[in-house]
């Protein structure tokens, strides 16, 4: 390997090099799931001299081609990351979600630049900081990727939660079934009903619009079975992880990790029929794998005798295969 595809491969991030030759491109390198046929035509619109270009799939998903001489390399799809107080951003276009399915990274804005930066110095390309500006200024729209990645349409005129697929969030995790969260949540997405839910930009937006999707559908989960007490920490948890989060694909990701989570804990109860007791302790056991559980602690959240208790779990949990040396 070439140290630029050495380079290109530490990104783990898709990318290719072709050779030019009377027109034709031949694959030199490629990385990633994106079809060949992809990047060749995105090729078609970007003059055949030594250039950087950047190709804009959607406000935040690129493509950046160097050319030098009879080689050209596209790296990327990139998400770039911009601060959410970024006044060029208009919160009412597309942004990107991909659902990690094209295996890309994303990138602060200033990490973006400096990659750019050390690759053109690699393959002896000159550019500054102004050249990558005015390259941004003048990207070149790129609808090659149109089929495999997801757009989200931020609505002022969208509901919080279209009532439609909410009932279908809420059927999937009262039904206990994590698999179809996938394609449910993708339809609740591309329905392009999701409501503009702060003028702070689209990382906030979108943090609260997953803050209410989980609060409205974990009640499903509450219905279900799962211990009301229980549902309400793990919202409070829910919501925390989401707040710790900084790019907008990650949020995306965890609020569908978290439907499903629902979906899996609802899956677990329903696969037993207990008794509210013994579900209590079996939520907790699954919550806290490496807790070292007594009966009296247990007894008195439940305010039942310890012996009772204790022969209950017993006759119950060895009839379902709970994980009994958990209990002490």
């Amino acid at each position: 390997m070439t140290l630029e595809q050495l380079y290109i491969s530490s990104l783990n991030i898709p990318a290719i090099e072709f050779k030019i030759n009377d027109q034709q491109f031949d694959v030199l390198f490629k990385k990633g799931k994106i079809l060949t046929n992809s990047y060749a035509s995105m090729l078609k619109r970007i003059p055949k001299r030594d250039s950087f270009t950047v190709l804009c799939h959607t406000q935040t998903l690129f493509t950046f081609c160097f050319i030098k001489e009879d080689l050209v390399y596209l790296i990327g799809p990139e998400v770039i990351n911009y601060n959410q107080e970024d006044k060029h951003l208009n919160l009412n276009s597309k942004i990107i979600y991909l659902s990690k399915r094209l295996n890309t990274a994303i990138l602060e804005k200033n990490n973006c630049y400096q990659q750019i930066l050390f690759f053109s110095q690699l393959i002896g390309l000159p550019i500054d900081n102004q050249t990558i500006d005015l390259a941004f200024q003048r990207a070149i729209p790129s609808r090659q990727l149109d089929d495999i990645i997801t757009a989200v349409n931020f609505n002022d005129d969208g509901v919080h939660i279209s009532y439609v697929y909410e009932r279908a969030l809420k059927a999937a995790i009262m039904l206990g079934d994590p698999s179809s969260i996938h394609s449910t949540f993708l339809a609740l997405i591309n329905s392009g009903r999701i409501g503009i839910l702060s003028d702070k930009g689209r990382l906030r937006s979108v943090k609260n619009w997953g803050i209410i999707c989980v609060s409205v559908t974990i009640r499903s989960a509450i219905n279900a079975g799962i211990d009301y007490d229980q549902a309400y920490s793990l919202n409070d948890q829910y919501v925390r992880t989401i707040e710790s989060l900084n790019a907008f694909d990650d949020v995306m990701n965890k609020i569908e990790e978290i439907l499903k989570d629902m979906a899996r804990r609802v899956q677990q109860l329903r696969n037993v029929h207990l008794s509210k007791d013994i579900r209590y302790i079996y939520q907790i056991i699954l919550d806290s794998p490496e807790a070292n559980l007594t009966v009296p602690e247990l007894s008195n959240q439940l305010g039942l005798s310890s012996h009772y208790l204790s022969t209950l779990f017993k006759k119950r949990g060895r009839r379902f295969n709970f994980p009994l040396q958990n209990l002490s």
